[in-house]
């Protein structure tokens, strides 16, 4: 059963975007109660979204460069890009500490992903 379950992209999708949520909820406890509430609502939603699309991603990139590493740092780059932006334009007072864990969780998971995934060298 536990198998089962960790085998399901929905659950991935929800545990990614609770505990991704309430570290952006922590990460802006200091401000008020509403910034802290929309940080971790955008965030929690944010890492839903690249839950389900960063391996897609790295997988489409993997095809197309040379070296597993290129796809996994364009793949970490597009996750920051939205990060940023995303949080930039909703003002998210503690942009730098709301994003930090995600990323370090998402470049983890996405570097070690790609470099098991790798293709064997050729010769």
């Amino acid at each position: 059963m536990i198998r089962r379950l960790a085998s399901q992209t929905w659950l991935h999708i929800g545990v990614g975007a609770v505990l991704m949520g309430g570290w952006a909820f922590y990460a802006n406890r200091p401000h008020t109660m509403a910034e802290a509430l929309q940080a971790a609502a955008l965030q929690g939603a944010l890492s839903g979204f690249l839950t389900a699309c960063l391996k897609t991603l790295a997988d489409y990139l993997r095809q197309r460069l040379p070296y597993w590493w290129m796809a996994a740092g364009l793949s970490l780059l597009c996750s920051a890009t939205l990060l940023v932006a995303a949080h930039w334009v909703a003002g998210t007072p503690a942009l730098a500490a709301t994003i930090a864990v995600p990323l370090l969780v998402s470049g983890s998971y996405i570097f070690g992903y790609c470099y098991l995934a790798r293709r064997p060298p050729h010769g």
